[in-house]
């Protein structure tokens, strides 16, 4: 059971007047009578958590007091809008065991309601008075009996901070996925350059920078639907030292309905300091935006810079390590769709991450009567990653009306860590024939293990299989497919991609 007291100094409630009720309000049909003198209210929100019946009503008061409910929000200006129940005097009993107090000169005055509700929906409950022109922002005893409720500006709270939770989530781990994909490439440069300084010295060969083309990539599974661009430019290499700029643009909708739209645009400046050690330095911009549908439809936004720095060293001729560490400052909003009554709530974002990967480098020759089949190269991996984001300087209102009202936000840091484990196998062709799916076949099994921790921590331990199609000379995938297991589905998720060069 919620019990709270409502007066002109309470949390989410607003007060004032409003013309009709007429000389005795017994009935929602006296709102529309505006014969007598207008009415001073008390008008609080409140939210039920689950379907179900509810019991509310007032255990004291100075006045005799009416009590109606509202689907959504009052309106004084036209009271009989939405309203679903009047109740004038009950029986003097309250329910749960609230004790009564008199409301005017007996408890039998104190109003009761009995009604269903619907879970998640927002109702407005307004204490009136039985005689116009009487005082009731003196304070009355408000109760609740039936399934948790959350009652005024705290429900606003709760979805405001629900929403500033996703949206990090989502800043965090779109930081996180592009970040991974920033070290890949990295790797894949510097395996490049080692491979083109062995040429060099082996052949006298002079060094030939491959340039990459940007990708088209569209994405679906059970989970989500995804389309992206992103490409690298190589704008300058020299004396060992590369400027490149990357950009990076994702559009992806989930299954509860969310759907975010992710662009990255980045300057990674990396020097290669001798034939085993490249390091690196980058500054990129990030925008994510967000189409909320859940827990409330809502718009959020991002902005933000990231620095970073990187570091891959040849551990051995077969090992290399690559270690990064990256930093995001931004600003957010996140704000509703509902004019009725809206909210919204601006704050900064500072995010913070730390990974590491450790890749090995095996090649077994085939056998030279092998017409299609040159090698098979088995690269084993290993990747983890821990990233958080925190919210700071959160200033979030809510208006119902033409009032509106600071609200007292918490939104929790997010906290992300990930590891996987696997062998990447790839079947190298003999001829190097290029076609539409590419030279080289890899075939990727892992297990993966996520562990997410904002208001509540969720796991997840799986296992992962990644069969795609790439060209040996610039290792773009052209064709991919995955199969995914984990504790927190009851069936396998299954989701196919492709790259485009234009």
């Amino acid at each position: 059971m919620n019990e709270v007291v409502l007066n002109a100094n309470s949390d989410g409630v607003t007060v004032g007047t409003f013309d009709g009720g007429g000389a005795q309000l017994t009935a929602v049909s006296n709102l529309i009578d505006t014969s007598a003198a207008p009415r001073e209210y008390v008008a609080q929100v409140f939210t039920p958590s689950k379907t179900g019946t509810y019991v509310f009503g007032l255990s004291k008061s100075n006045q005799d007091t009416v009590l109606v409910v509202y689907s959504g929000d009052f309106d004084p200006f036209t009271p009989s809008a939405r309203a679903i129940i009047l109740n004038d005097d009950a029986d003097g009993a309250g329910a749960g065991g609230v004790v009564m107090n008199n409301c005017g000169i007996n408890a039998m005055r104190c109003p009761k309601i009995t009604m269903n509700l619907t879970g998640g929906n927002n109702y407005s409950v307004v204490v009136t008075s039985y005689l116009p022109a009487q005082t009731v922002s003196d304070g009355v005893n408000f109760y609740v009996f039936g399934e948790p409720v959350l009652i005024g500006s705290s429900s606003i709270a709760e979805t405001v901070g629900t929403s500033i939770r996703l949206d990090l989530r989502n800043v965090i781990t779109d930081f996180l996925s592009y970040s991974d994909l920033q070290a890949d490439q990295a790797v894949e440069r510097h395996i490049s350059k080692m491979d083109r300084l062995a040429k060099t010295v082996t052949k006298n060969q002079s060094d030939v920078m491959d340039e990459n083309q940007p990708n088209f990539m569209f994405e679906a599974n059970d989970d989500r639907i995804e389309l992206g661009l992103e490409g690298d430019i190589v704008l300058n290499e020299f004396d060992r030292t590369t400027t490149i700029f990357s950009q990076s643009f994702s559009h992806i909708r989930n299954k509860n309905k969310n759907s975010s739209t992710n662009g990255r645009l980045t300057f990674s400046f990396e020097r290669l300091l001798n034939r085993e050690v490249t390091l690196g330095n980058s500054i990129g911009v990030h925008y994510n935006k967000v189409q909320q549908k859940f827990p409330g439809e809502a718009k959020n936004s991002h902005t933000a810079v990231s620095f970073g720095t990187y570091r891959i060293k040849n551990i051995s001729p077969k090992l290399l390590s690559e270690w990064h560490l990256r930093a995001l400052f931004g600003d957010g909003e996140v704000k509703s769709a509902n004019t009725d009554r809206g909210w919204q709530s601006t704050f900064q974002t500072q995010a913070f991450k730390v990974g590491n990967s450790i890749l090995g480098r095996f090649k077994t020759n085939i056998h030279p009567q092998n017409k299609k089949l040159r090698s098979i190269e088995i690269w084993p991996k290993f990747i983890w990653n821990y990233g958080i984001i925190k919210a700071k300087n959160l200033n979030s209102l809510f208006k119902t009306g033409s009032n509106q009202n600071e609200v007292n936000v918490l939104a929790s840091d997010v906290k992300v860590f990930d590891a996987s484990f696997g062998p990447i196998l790839k079947f190298r062709n003999k001829n190097k024939i290029k076609t539409f799916l590419g030279d080289t076949l890899t075939i990727s099994p892992a297990f993966q293990y996520s562990r997410i921790k904002a208001k509540e921590t969720t796991l997840k331990r799986g296992a992962l299989l990644d069969v795609y199609f790439s060209n040996e000379s610039d290792g773009m995938r052209t064709a991919q497919m995955r199969f995914e297991k984990s504790n927190l589905s009851t069936g396998a998720s299954i989701w196919a991609g492709f790259n485009l060069k234009f």
